[in-house]
């Protein structure tokens, strides 16, 4: 959000209302989701066995897919949600949009990660 926030104020101020939201939620996407990975990788299942070191990569390019259909969830949510509402819209209205949007891809990410992109490696696999 706090990068969100940046774009929306600083950086695509000048731009007109939906694309300026749209930009603003992908600068703020493509800032989390490298550091999401990390955080994932050695955080929320940093007990499973990963196998060897090069697979890390291999997991990282799986994240890479599952983020990106978190991310389209997550912008086709903030602009359907915002094509409803009016054109002059507050900046807690793009708040929440995008708030819904995060929620929802949420979701898909953890459902999408947890069965694939962190599996547990066999035995064998490793």
């Amino acid at each position: 959000m706090l990068f969100f926030w940046l774009g929306y104020e600083y950086l695509f101020e000048q731009q007109t209302a939906l694309y300026r939201d749209v930009n603003a939620a992908l600068f703020g996407i493509v800032v989390s989701i490298f550091t999401n990975f990390l955080l994932n990788d050695r955080w929320t299942w940093g007990d499973r066995r990963k196998g060897h070191k090069v697979l890390w990569l291999w997991r990282l390019a799986k994240y890479y897919a599952v983020a990106g259909v978190g991310a389209s969830l997550q912008l086709l949510t903030l602009v359907a949600l915002l094509t409803l509402a009016l054109d002059e819209r507050a900046f807690w209205e793009v708040v929440f949009a995008n708030l819904v949007g995060i929620g929802f891809a949420t979701i898909s990410n953890y459902v999408l990660m947890h069965f694939w992109s962190f599996r547990h490696v066999r035995q064998d696999d490793s």
